[in-house]
């Protein structure tokens, strides 16, 4: 019988002579980045959530799975840990880990399910890896790079691959041959950053010359706001209540995987899908160790937090997502009555289906967000763009155009109507023909402004250098300091950047493929109104078309009285910029804790 080779991952990859080779998806291929037209040639599935019909409904599916597993895998680590903490304080600490956990197996089960669909006599190499406790994630931005390392998906799809009988299995005792570039696993608690330590340094002496001012029978904990020291001061003056800045939480000693703490499972019954069985019996195994071997191994820092036992309220940007001892001190408070607001970072343009932007609303009380969201998010409070750095109207109109650009994992860790997975390839092509699509005079003066993360596995930098001659990069300087020595920006995708530079009155002109990217419905007309003054483009062609047009005189049409007054009703509905942006955060947290 002639077996086909399906390769799942990129790697320890084995082609095998006179075999034919299918790829799982465009992220098992090697080096598919640099030049995608060779690999044409090469099979593989396609990528199932390009429908975004079908992620619209997976999206609710797995939102509804999530909320049932929650439930159980509550009652089942209240035992592990020896603690009765609420199915709303496990939503807080492991809700965002189960939601993407949910989603990374949904993804990587329908592809190969998919693939032994389509395609009979399939059989895949299979080296077991000599590290695999290694690879267990201490936490949960450990499980975030497991879930775009080539290494950590070839032993999961392996994994669910066992449950289809069809596929053989060829297990064999090879070397590893190949170990990719984003294989090594690091933790953000563990990295030390001399600047981090000045800041830390400086927190506690805020902390330390506010202890004795405010009123102490309100307290407030601003925990992972992102606010810098001088900022946080100027918020205080506001504030009504006691407030500590920044408390730090730690895991006090060395925690391990430990398999006797995870020999249990979670509750299978007959109604159950095969992912569902999948699934659960593969949670035990992956749930992080902070969150059973590590769960009373946390420590709170700040000697300043201890003398406020419970807050009132703990104010957050960004700690739900990844600083896991935070999570469970503040899930702790939240059962004795403590209220978590949440500052959402993410725009004030929500997408139609996000599940991030699912577990903010749902794991708060008081969800602070960037634009008219009450429809979507009904408990939803609207502030100013407070994390909006542009200075209004600052470019320079003999500078050049910037052309703003995003990345992402080549695996999925996200469901969402924007670009996620293979789609993020897609879009580099839109850029490209946006670029190619300009006359010479015009290619000269772009500068492409790379995504810059360390989390992207995709080479932006190649991939135009082998696309494109002559291409000029911009020198990813501060965004802020980009803007103001351009004339235009041109931004390529959906995100919260273009929001920003139309509240900062900056020319712009916005494109992206609305087939991959889709607002919420109530935004539609809004968006046809920045289409109305080509301010947005749903195309590339169309976007350069315009800049073609009004090149020699941008200022003529984006100061023009229709573009200003629509440009202008947008941002009030989804970006205001506010005069005083610390009294207003601290007005609207006062009223919060009366």
């Amino acid at each position: 019988m002639n077996y086909k080779n399906l390769i799942v991952s990129n790697w320890n990859a084995k082609i095998i002579k006179d075999c034919e080779t299918i790829y799982l998806s465009e992220y098992a291929k090697p080096e598919s980045i640099k030049n995608r037209n060779k690999n044409k040639n090469k099979k593989e599935i396609p990528y199932h959530w390009n429908n975004k019909i079908k992620a619209e409904a997976d999206f609710h599916y797995l939102k509804s799975l999530k909320g049932k597993l929650l439930l159980d895998l509550s009652n089942k680590l209240n035992l592990v840990n020896k603690t009765s903490l609420s199915v709303k304080s496990w939503n807080l600490i492991l809700g965002n880990w189960l939601n993407t956990f949910l989603l990374v197996g949904y993804d990587r089960f329908y592809m190969v399910k998919k693939v032994n669909t389509k395609y009979k006599n399939l059989s895949t190499q299979y080296t077991k890896p000599f590290d695999l406790n290694n690879m267990r994630p201490l936490d949960s931005l450990g499980s975030v790079i497991n879930f775009e390392n080539d290494k950590w998906n070839y032993i999961f799809i392996n994994q669910i691959i066992n449950y289809f009988h069809q596929i053989k299995v060829i297990e064999n005792n090879d070397k590893e041959i190949y170990i990719s570039n984003n294989g090594k696993l690091k933790n953000q608690f563990l990295n030390f950053n001399f600047k981090k330590r000045i800041k830390e340094l400086l927190i506690n002496l805020v902390n330390l010359f506010l202890q004795n001012l405010g009123n102490k029978d309100k307290n407030i904990a601003f925990c992972n706001t992102n606010f810098s020291v001088f900022n946080f001061l100027f918020l205080r003056i506001f504030l009504k209540g006691k407030s500590i800045f920044e408390p730090k939480f730690h895991i006090k000693q060395k925690v391990i995987y430990q398999q006797n703490l995870r020999n249990w499972n979670l509750d299978i019954s007959e109604s159950d899908n095969l992912f569902e069985t999948i699934i659960k019996k593969l949670i035990p195994e992956w749930i992080p160790i902070i969150f059973i071997e590590g769960f009373n191994k946390v420590q709170i820092q700040n000697k300043f937090i201890k003398s406020i036992k419970y807050p009132d309220i703990i104010f957050t940007v960004d700690g739900h997502f990844y600083n896991d001892p935070f999570k469970i001190w503040a899930a702790k408070c939240i059962d004795k009555g403590t209220k978590l607001a949440i500052a959402s970072h993410l725009g004030g343009v929500p997408p139609k289906f996000h599940l991030i932007a699912e577990y903010e609303s749902n794991v708060c009380d008081y969800y602070f967000v960037t634009g008219e969201q009450q429809i979507k998010y009904p408990q939803s409070i609207r502030i100013s763009q407070f994390w909006n750095g542009l200075k209004f109207r600052k470019y320079n109109r003999k500078g050049k155009i910037l052309l703003v650009t995003t990345s992402g994992s080549k695996y999925t860790r996200d469901l969402a109507s924007f670009l996620i997975g293979e789609q993020i390839l897609d879009s580099f092509y839109d850029q490209l023909n946006f670029f190619d699509n300009l006359p010479d005079h015009i290619k000269k003066d772009i500068r492409v402004r790379l995504y810059n993360s360390k989390t992207s596995i995709f080479n932006q930098k190649t991939f135009w250098m082998n696309n494109c001659k002559n291409i000029s990069f911009s020198n990813n300087l501060r965004f802020s300091n980009e803007v103001s020595n351009s004339r235009l920006v041109v931004c390529a995708y959906f995100g919260r950047t273009y929001i920003e530079l139309l509240s900062a009155n900056i020319p712009t002109i916005i494109f992206w493929d609305t087939r991959y990217s889709k607002v919420a419905d109530y935004c539609l007309k809004d968006f046809e109104k920045l289409k109305e003054v080509s301010i947005f483009f749903d195309n590339p062609i169309d976007a350069s078309n315009h800049l073609n047009s009004i090149y020699n005189n941008i200022e003529y049409w984006w100061f023009s009285e229709k573009v200003q007054k629509t440009r202008f009703d947008f941002c009030q509905k989804y970006g205001y910029i506010s005069l005083n942006k610390n009294r207003e955060i601290a007005s609207i947290i006062n009223n919060c804790i009366k």
